[in-house]
């Protein structure tokens, strides 16, 4: 009976205002951080390459070992933020569930 009630709850406040303007909220922010991830990775992904390429080596023939610096660089870094990420998700959850 105690379920009935909740789903009810939580089927009476899907329908409401507040809940599709908190929606909307995180469906914009959502967006525009995907929005702002992919640009920083366009832009300073090839600016990376060309900047070790052009002062590191100063050779444009050595344009794959560039490649290769950076992401032997880049992917180590975006494990351990992936890393972060999932420990601060990890823990929100957990203060989130003793509520």
């Amino acid at each position: 009976m105690e379920t009935e009630n909740a789903k009810k709850e939580i089927d009476k406040n899907h329908g409401s205002p507040v809940f599709v303007l908190v929606l909307v909220i995180l469906l914009v922010i959502s967006a525009g951080y995907m929005l702002l991830v992919n640009l920083v990775g366009g832009v300073l992904g090839p600016m990376v390459v060309a900047l070790i390429t052009d002062y590191g080596f100063r050779d444009p023939q050595r344009l794959p070992e560039a490649i290769a610096i950076t992401c032997a660089i880049f992917s180590p870094l975006a494990l351990a933020f992936l890393l972060l990420g999932m420990h601060g998700l990890k823990a929100a959850q957990s203060v989130e569930g003793t509520e």
